[in-house]
């Protein structure tokens, strides 16, 4: 290994071009050691040299090597010294993207008259609505890096711009100074012309919070009471929380119909109107919360029972909001107010009232348990839904328990959360319910009891086996993944004909799972199946993935796996012909077991350009596929400049390196857009810096390809990366 000595301004004075910026401007990620990463003693010595000669000539050989390290570098000279690199950026033949980036890296203060005319002038055309506010959002980022009071001043004269209020306001509320909150109050004096941008405003102030904020927040409200019901203007009710503002609350959680217009919201439809209600009920509770305190526990404690009459059972439902804001403000009223509740004689309540008791965000305790077991001494006096309800809802604390624990149901510890013989009764009181509901006449029931089993850690073959007695084929359907290994392999087969094709894909994943030898001749079937190859084909490589011994493996490593592949291969590409299924199914599974033959279809998958998704999965499985034919599509298809390209450009930098970078930056100056810019960002970060027209190093073009279900079945071994 060359060592190199000592920087020092002598030194670099007498260093040829070549000797810089290969032994001291080179910090490629992967290809220089630490040793021989010298580029950190330039930028320190850059700072201490007075030659303009010198410096200048530093900063312009690492523009040769890559024009991020030489904006880098600028911020390294004297500021007299930096003016001409700044000029030097605008005269580069390069999207303004890049050269927004270069001008926040210099933090030059010479860069403010660029970056300030695109801000003020941020409303001209440049590439497309995204590259245009992306720029302007990166020029306003650097203004504001180098002088920080001019940015401000600049965000308050732009807070009249319809189209970027919004935006000025997010930064403002970010920097907060007084200038700022004076500009945002300003705003909510005016009549809401500019497109809505008044509830930002409130937005911003509420975050604030300070006491002029909150004033202008009270003025601003008393103002226009009509808007009190608008979701900005009722957090800012909360905030304020003035008597009557309050009652507006209340009332709005008691009877949200007063205040929403009927003829506009039942011209978008009933259902329209009744999610408005629930948002203004959440959006009250919400902001009660906010507020605090023993009196707003009592309002939504008794909001809590005519609530859920009339509540559905979404996670984000106005009990549920109720519930949370209860157990925030005092947890030990709540469990007593839901220890009432589960009481009640309104099963609605009973079963709100026993889902808050399990609820995952909360501690479970013994008081929960002992609530919901309570409950379960009128058995005789609940109705079957409100008894699956709580039985659930009890399951579920077992199994947080069990989970949190690591530990089966035969390894009880003394270390619960819960006491052992609270556990114990649970276990035997919920188990003799499910046994009732396993064999009812009903299916919806015995379906429910099945939730129950497959969403706990326990493995209770006892009750398993009384259910296969009365199941229903959707049932068995769910059981198979959880408990494939205790099901018989003729039951399997049989589903394999079953007219539901999401049980005919269960059965396939069981069979997989099994491991068994004796599938063997099946899996041939299967894989010329047109429904069924594609799950098949991902089951057999997370498979053989996972279980290199597998002893299917072996079994195909003894007979045919060419022809299993050629099979597979066939059904796959007939699919994507003729369009049986989703095509973006089929695509993943091409490039697991993918020859030549899949090469061409996922080409014309890529020429045909139907849609995002399939263009994401080709290029995923050309590049996992891997080979020059492969490979040689990619690239092929990186200078077609249309949407589609444009989008896939960014999807490469995850597959490409450094060697393809050439072929983005020419995709960008033929159609500038900002996306293939994206993926050199990306790369340069994973990589190190490179530039186009500086590099007499070789780099692969694109990630090692990964091992394919092919190559585990024809036993050939291939780099990982």
């Amino acid at each position: 290994m060359t060592r190199h000595p000592l920087l020092s301004i002598s030194l670099l004075s007498q260093l040829t071009d070549r000797d810089i910026q290969c032994h001291y401007l080179n910090h490629l990620v992967g290809e220089a050691s630490p040793l021989e990463n010298r580029t950190s003693e330039i930028a320190d010595l850059l700072t201490q040299i007075t030659d303009r000669d010198l410096a200048l000539r530093i900063v312009n050989l690492a523009f040769e090597v890559d024009l991020n390290l030489g904006a880098e570098l600028t911020a390294s000279i004297a500021p007299q010294f930096q003016i001409e690199i700044v000029e030097k950026i605008d005269r580069l033949d390069v999207p303004i993207l890049l050269k927004v980036r270069f001008w926040n890296a210099t933090k030059s203060r010479a860069a403010l008259n660029y970056l300030k005319d695109i801000f003020i002038f941020r409303n001209r055309q440049y590439d497309d609505y995204f590259s245009r506010e992306y720029i302007v959002l990166l020029a306003i980022g650097g203004i504001i890096n180098i002088d920080r009071d001019l940015g401000i001043e600049l965000l308050i004269e732009s807070l009249s711009d319809r189209r970027f209020c919004g935006r000025a306001v997010e930064i403002l509320t970010d920097l907060a100074p007084p200038q700022a909150i004076e500009g945002l109050a300003s705003l909510l004096e005016i009549d809401d012309s500019n497109g809505g941008c008044q509830g930002r405003v409130l937005e911003a102030l509420i975050a604030i919070g300070n006491d002029r904020a909150i004033s202008s927040i009270r003025d601003a409200l008393y103002r226009d009471k009509s808007r009190w019901q608008e979701t900005n203007w009722i957090q800012g009710l909360a905030v304020v929380a003035d008597p009557a503002m309050v009652e507006q609350l209340i009332y709005m959680l008691d009877d949200p119909d007063l205040y929403i217009d009927r003829e506009y919201e039942y011209l978008n439809g009933k259902e329209h109107y009744i999610t408005e209600a629930k948002r203004l009920r959440c959006e009250a509770i919400e902001a009660l919360e906010r507020i605090g305190g023993a009196s707003v526990f009592d309002w939504l404690h008794q909001a809590m029972y005519w609530i859920s009459k009339s509540d559905d059972y979404d996670y984000y439902s106005p009990f549920e909001r109720v519930f949370r804001a209860l157990y925030r403000l005092d947890r030990e009223r709540l469990l007593t107010a839901l220890e009432g509740a589960i009481h009640s004689y309104d099963p609605a309540v009973k079963k709100r009232a026993a889902i808050a008791l399990s609820d995952w965000n909360i501690p479970i305790e013994d008081r929960n348990l002992s609530i919901l077991l309570g409950a379960l001494e009128d058995i005789e006096d609940l109705d079957t839904d409100v008894q699956l309800e709580i039985v659930s809802c009890i399951r579920k604390i077992i199994d947080m328990e069990l989970r949190a624990l690591d530990y089966d149901l035969t390894n009880i510890c003394d270390d619960w959360f819960i006491s052992k013989t609270l556990f114990d009764r649970a276990i035997l009181e919920t188990k003799q319910i499910l046994f009732k509901y396993a064999s009812d006449e009903d299916i919806k029931n015995r379906d429910r009891v099945i939730s129950m089993l497959l969403a706990t850690e326990s493995d209770e073959k006892e009750l398993i086996n009384k259910l296969r007695e009365t199941i229903s084929l959707k049932a068995a359907e769910r059981l198979f993944d959880r408990f494939s290994e205790d099901t018989d392999l003729s039951v399997l087969l049989k589903h394999l004909e079953d007219p539901d094709k999401s049980i005919c894909q269960q059965a396939v994943r069981s069979i997989v799972s099994q491991d068994n030898v004796n599938t063997y001749s099946t899996l041939f079937s299967i894989a010329a199946n047109t429904e069924l190859a594609p799950t098949l084909i991902r089951e057999l490589s997370d498979l053989l993935r996972e279980q290199p011994e597998a002893n299917i493996l072996k079994e195909f490593h003894n007979h045919e796996p060419l022809k299993f592949i050629e099979i597979a291969e066939q059904t796959l590409i007939q699919n994507i012909h003729h369009k049986i299924n989703q095509v973006n199914f089929e695509v993943p599974a091409l490039g697991a077991i993918g020859g030549e033959a899949s090469v061409t279809a996922l080409k014309k998958i890529l020429d045909d350009r139907e849609s995002y998704d399939d263009i994401d999965q080709a290029i995923d499985s050309l590049a996992r596929i891997g080979s020059e034919s492969a490979l040689s599509i990619l690239l092929n298809y990186l200078p077609d400049t249309d949407i589609y390209t444009g989008w896939a450009a960014i999807k490469l930098y995850n597959l490409g390196r450094l060697a393809i970078v050439p072929q983005l930056w020419k995709l960008e100056c033929q159609s500038p857009s900002g996306r293939a810019l994206e993926a050199i960002h990306h790369i340069q970060q994973k990589e190190g810096l490179y530039n186009p027209n500086f590099s007499d190093r070789v780099h692969q073009r694109f990630e090692p390809p990964k091992t394919r279900l092919r190559d585990i079945l024809l036993g050939e071994v291939r780099s990982v990366s």
